[in-house]
């Protein structure tokens, strides 16, 4: 399950949606923008054949997701973490700034000398 607008959102652009709950909340909210967002994916889901739960906010159904931000999404089939993607994406982009750092980030990585890791080896093995 996903939780959140954006985990939901990214989910729902890979088609991964079978379930979609949400509060009645998120459609009462004063902010108009913020109802035609959620009125949008509900309708995005429903086209890409989603189902889609609407929970009372005055049920402790409705209350649990509330605290849960109020929307959140049964998958078709698990996603890889978007939270790990997005770092992923970040430590990439910076690999493009400077080549000479990564080069010497991974060398000093790989700094731990080899002899050490050898010798205790061969005393785990009893030499």
């Amino acid at each position: 399950a996903y939780y959140g607008y954006n985990h939901v959102s990214k989910a729902n652009e890979e088609f991964a949606i079978e379930v979609l709950m949400v509060t009645d909340d998120l459609f009462r909210s004063s902010d108009i923008a913020v109802r035609k967002k959620y009125v949008k994916l509900v309708e995005s889901v429903r086209e890409n054949g989603g189902k889609t739960l609407t929970y009372s906010s005055l049920h402790v159904s409705g209350q649990q997701l509330g605290q849960l931000s109020g929307i959140a999404a049964i998958l078709r089939y698990p996603l890889p973490d978007l939270d790990q993607l997005e770092l992923d994406a970040l430590e990439h982009q910076k690999g493009f700034g400077d080549d000479d750092d990564d080069e010497s980030e991974s060398e000093s990585d790989d700094s731990v000398d080899p002899d050490w890791r050898i010798q205790e080896d061969m005393q785990d093995m009893g030499f």
